[in-house]
């Protein structure tokens, strides 16, 4: 079977080194808040900075925090609305509801996308106070364009880069856009923790305020990325570039075998593709041992017992599903899956 996450392999591959690494956080009985997040945080500002604007990281226990902690910064509660796409994880929109806000579900374009044009005519637009902006499957979007419109509009943009990290729109990496980016570490991530973790990006103001509020607040969060957590993470950004450079090779590969074009930007943490069969496609994936997923089956909405009208939405959950792509599938299993997905 070709596995659709290659993290067991990785971990073969590099064993001993994540082995040294776990050896000496035990050793030094700091588990929390020691010198591998301080490093990893450094690190993630530096990464994420532009020549227009400064990051500071604050690495928490997930990526689904990080959301949560920028909506809270941002001053976002209860009576205030926000603006996300009706097309993503979960937690894309459900850390609205936890900061006691109202989800506002905008239709996606072509580019599976927010397609914020949209934005103005939703009848609760007047309501929004922010908005939660995904780069859905790596792929990031103008940014100054989404920016522009968000200042118009006086709404705090919040970029979810948790799955494109390490991408770049323009010459900005991705984590830049915004008053605040959050990615994630999670274990389907490009650069993962044995576990979880994720971080917020922000102003050095902020970043303090995030920084306070994670463990310290009266409402009791205890949201810290574990010292065993950010040691793995930070021996992975050693390895970002070129695992990055393998999932694009193979995403140019197999675009061109379907005779389209791969996206140069883009980090490829997934690889969907789209089918008018998509009961015929999983047949052919099962039988030729080819491990996929749906990314995403429902739109958010849905997902959460609300309403929407989201008929771009709903019309690309019912025909996208995604196929492996990481670092560690051999050129056999790329020409395999190559095969497969192109005599359908």
């Amino acid at each position: 079977m070709i596995p659709f996450y290659g993290i067991h392999r990785e971990h073969r591959a590099l064993r001993q080194i994540y082995r040294n690494a776990i050896d000496e956080v035990m050793a030094s009985g700091k588990m929390l808040g020691g010198p591998y997040t301080e490093e990893l945080e450094r690190n993630l500002g530096r990464m994420t900075s532009s020549e227009t604007k400064k990051r500071h990281a604050v690495c928490v226990a997930s990526g689904t925090d990080a959301l949560y902690f920028s909506l809270k910064a941002a001053g976002i509660g209860p009576g205030d609305s926000v603006l996300v796409t009706d097309f993503s994880f979960i937690a894309s929109a459900s850390c609205i509801l936890r900061a006691g806000a109202t989800p506002i579900f905008i239709d996606i374009n072509d580019n599976c996308l927010m397609n914020i044009d949209l934005c103005v005519a939703d009848k609760n637009f007047e309501k929004a106070k922010a908005m939660i902006f995904v780069d859905i499957f790596g792929i990031c979007p103008n940014f100054k364009e989404v920016e522009d419109f968000c200042r118009q509009f006086s709404i705090c943009l919040i970029e979810d880069a948790c799955q494109s990290f390490g991408g770049r729109s323009g010459n900005r990496p991705a984590g830049n856009m915004g008053a605040f980016s959050c990615i994630s570490f999670d274990p389907t991530k490009v650069v993962s923790a044995p576990g979880n973790g994720g971080a917020v990006l922000c102003s050095e103001e902020d970043a303090e305020l995030i920084t306070e509020m994670q463990y310290k607040s009266p409402s009791g969060h205890n949201s810290r990325i574990s010292e065993i957590n950010a040691a793995i993470v930070s021996l992975k950004l050693f390895h970002m570039k070129s695992w990055i450079e393998k999932r694009k090779e193979i995403a140019r590969y197999l675009a061109k075998r379907k005779g389209t074009e791969a996206l140069d930007d883009n980090p490829y943490q997934k690889l969907p593709i789209t089918s008018n069969n998509r009961p015929k496609v999983i047949e052919a994936l099962q039988k030729a041992d080819i491990e996929y997923m749906i990314h995403y089956p429902r739109p958010l909405h849905k997902e959460l017992g609300l309403n929407a009208y989201s008929p771009n939405t709903a019309e690309i959950c019912n025909h996208i599903l995604s196929l492996p792509i990481h670092p560690w599938l051999t050129d056999d299993e790329v020409e395999h899956i190559a095969k497969t997905v192109e005599s359908l």
